[in-house]
């Protein structure tokens, strides 16, 4: 009786929810760095070295969630707040060469 009044009940995330998030950060990162490649070339290193990163961790996140069973909320929630710092660094690093 007393063993499950402080054990909250997690459950994982569904499946379908970061699997796509991780898709659009994928597709994001893609899009941003050919069209960085193509509007300046190698002259903005920075700012592609940072869309480039994000493509290839949400590619890389992307086929191991799609490998395994269930992912923790945890681990889903810092694999995010990594994501979102990669595109708002990459939306500073912009708007700092303007």
């Amino acid at each position: 009786m007393f063993d499950e009044i402080g054990q909250p009940e997690r459950t994982p995330m569904p499946r379908f929810l970061w699997l796509s998030l991780y898709g659009v950060y994928c597709a994001l990162g893609a899009v941003a760095s050919i069209q960085i490649m193509r509007k300046f070339g190698l002259s903005h290193p920075v700012q592609l070295a940072i869309w480039v990163a994000m493509f290839l961790l949400s590619l890389w996140w992307f086929i191991a969630g799609a490998r395994s069973v269930n992912l923790p909320a945890r681990r889903y929630a810092a694999r995010n707040c990594i994501l979102m710092g990669l595109f708002l660094a990459g939306q500073l690093i912009k708007d700092a060469i303007r």
